[in-house]
């Protein structure tokens, strides 16, 4: 009988792997590269380890688009359908009530300037150190009769530049310096934006000759019939009023010397005078004064333009909306209309190129405008020279405006190319190819990034094969469309996935360089009742234990992840077993699956207090294969800092 020869002892291998990378979900995962991987990091790279965050008690309230103030984390809290509040991290659950709708909560944009939380599209501020919420515009309409006539200026007489009306109080609607629109005057000149010079009481007065040159008369009783003559300026002209067209109180006339006539008003009732060839005669002579006395109703209003996205850049706020990029007065964010031919004016641009904007950031000292097939840029330090320049760059992309992140000089962004780096010179790099090869792997919109200070925390739709690894070892496999939260490693270009929470809202993110928060939506049930719940992370701060307590990590095959060891190896081997070394502050499982099989239960280590720093060998039942696969499981936290393996068989043994 004629038995195989028994490999001969020199023939094991043992090969060791030290360094591990990131998360490849391609079929061409290499040496130390991971098909799947949650709740693990780069922290401590080159070696594999767990994610550490900081994070509080979960709070039962729903926290939603979060932002920071001196370090410290606010946000909108939702109160119940359609009610929401904003909470001031200064006095804590403080809450301010927001005209917020369900319908625009995802579409809340923040500003900060001057201790002042701007918000849109609401178009209100929140000021931190009076610790109450304003109005950004603000609007007045008469409700009986408003004077344009003569004034001063700078303490010196003025021809029509005055607006007075009993009882304006303009100084608690309006400021000196804002710009204004003015509508609803009977005299088209005068409806117009104006900036106003000067408050007096119900005086609001502006540049000299800013209004229509006019005389006004005011009744102050019913105008009997008769005859009457009217003197205007250097010429007298006279009128009749009839039976039946008393003026009624608070009648008016009107002198335009432009088109040379008088308009005079008896109730409800208006007639025309020409004073080219008017009626001779004698009467009672009534003295005008100069301007106009407006018995329509009146608009005053300090407009802010309609914005879908904003951001501070040199003391100034910018929007933009539509094709147009807009930027407020310097240094004042409530006046968007003033052209004084100053440096510290308004000014707005459109671009002229097609499709919306998707979002705007300063990046690098410029404020900077995305479209999803376009950049723009504008350049120059005053409205005099701001110019536009238009970059013909992957934008990002619809819906994706909260991926804008910037770090360490660098801008990253989820694109229709997926994710990519920017350097603001060159044409942007796509970092996401270990997420998916494919166009259209990353899915456009969605999209919410932050950062704590050097990785790249985004949350993502990623459509894809999708691998479910179950509890028992087991895994399933199919086409879909599933939110993740990935975190990506500019340093070492690694990508690794951290588990995301089932709650109804996704994952927040907000930070000011030196203290960034992550808020993530969690639904638990409690006294037979489901709540949800907000658990807040620090990420600028480590943890004292890992915070996720379950973890879970996947090694490409045999034929892929030692490829190195195996350069040209296509034939069957046989694994004899495994040593790890690793410290672990909970216990671990290692899982072995053979050419793709259901993944089996090899060992066990570690305990409730877990173990120390060493190595652990996993002895394998003796199986040949032409690939294997393993996998690693636990709670706690957990530092891997080898894999060794030992093997037969391969290039020099025939299958």
């Amino acid at each position: 009988m004629s038995l195989p020869n028994l490999p001969a002892g020199d023939k094991f291998r043992r090969e060791v792997r030290t360094e591990w990378g990131g998360l490849n979900l391609n079929e061409n995962a290499g040496d130390g590269e991971l098909i799947e991987a949650m709740n693990m990091s780069s922290r401590e790279f080159p070696v594999l380890s767990t994610e550490r965050l900081m994070s509080s008690p979960a709070a039962n309230s729903i926290k939603l688009n979060p932002y920071v103030y001196d370090g410290m984390l606010g946000y909108i809290q939702k109160n119940g359908t359609d009610s929401y509040s904003l909470i001031d991290p200064q006095t804590g659950a403080q809450p301010v009530a927001l005209p917020l709708t369900d319908a625009k909560i995802d579409a809340v944009q923040y500003a900060q300037m001057q201790n002042k939380l701007f918000i849109l599209p609401e178009k209100v501020y929140y000021d931190f150190t009076a610790q109450s919420k304003e109005s950004m515009g603000s609007a007045w309409s008469s409700t009986g009769q408003t004077f344009f006539q003569d004034g001063t200026i700078y303490g010196e007489p003025a021809a029509n530049n005055t607006i007075y009306h009993y009882g304006a109080s303009w100084a608690n609607l309006f400021r000196v310096g804002d710009a204004v629109s003015i509508s609803g005057c009977s005299v088209s000149e005068n409806n117009k934006t104006a900036i106003i010079r000067e408050i007096s009481g119900d005086y609001l007065r502006f540049s000299d000759n800013c209004f229509a040159d006019g005389w006004w008369w005011q009744g102050e009783g019913s105008l009997p019939e008769g005859t009457y003559l009217v003197t205007a300026g250097e010429e007298q002209v006279s009128f009749t009023v009839s039976s039946g067209r008393g003026f009624a109180d608070a009648g008016i006339l009107r002198y335009h010397t432009g088109d040379s006539y008088i308009i005079y008003t008896a109730g409800n009732t208006s007639a025309v005078l020409n004073l080219d060839n008017p009626t001779q005669s004698t009467g009672t002579a009534i003295s005008m004064n100069q301007g106009y006395a407006n018995a329509a109703t009146v608009t005053i209003k300090r407009d802010i333009p309609d914005m879908d996205f904003i951001c501070v850049n040199e003391n100034r706020i910018w929007g933009c909306k539509g094709d147009t990029i807009y930027a407020s007065k310097l240094g004042d964010p409530l006046n968007w209309n003033v052209y004084d031919g100053l440096s510290t004016d308004s000014w707005s641009a459109e671009t002229g190129t097609p499709g919306k904007f998707t979002g705007c950031c300063s990046f690098q000292g410029y404020p900077t405008f995305f479209k999803e097939g376009r950049v723009f840029k504008v350049i120059g330090d005053e409205p005099q020279n701001f110019t536009l320049r238009a970059l013909n760059i992957v934008g990002a992309a619809v819906g994706s405006c909260k991926s804008i992140v910037e770090i360490r000089g660098k801008l990253y962004y989820v694109s229709t190319a997926g994710v990519v780096e920017w350097n603001g010179g060159d044409y942007p790099q796509t970092v996401s190819g270990e997420l998916g090869r494919t166009p259209g792997c990353i899915v456009s919109g969605g999209a919410r990034a932050g950062t704590d200070g050097v990785r790249y925390f985004v949350y993502l739709y990623r459509c894809g094969i999708q691998y479910t690894f179950l509890p028992d070892g087991g895994q399933s496999r199919g086409m879909g469309t599933l939110p993740h939260l990935y975190v990506y490693d500019p340093r070492y270009g690694t990508w690794h996935e951290l588990a995301c929470p089932s709650g109804n809202y996704a994952p927040d993110f907000a930070g000011d360089g030196s203290a960034n928060y992550m808020l993530q939506h969690d639904v638990t049930t409690s006294g037979g009742s489901v709540i949800d719940r907000t658990i807040e992370y620090n990420l600028s701060r480590p943890g004292t234990q890992f915070e996720t307590p379950e973890w879970s990590v996947t090694f490409g095959d045999s034929t892929r992840a030692y490829k190195t060891a195996l350069t040209g190896s296509e034939a069957k081997k046989g694994v004899l077993r495994l040593l790890i070394r690793c410290r672990l502050a909970g216990t671990m499982k290692a899982w072995i699956a053979c050419d793709g099989g259901q993944f089996t239960e090899a060992g066990e280590f570690g305990g409730e207090t877990g173990m120390a720093k060493g190595s652990r060998v996993v002895p394998l039942i003796l199986r040949r294969c032409d690939f294997w696969q393993l996998r690693l499981t636990g709670t706690g936290e957990a530092v891997i800092y080898s894999i060794a393996l030992e093997r037969y068989g391969g290039e020099w043994q025939q299958a």
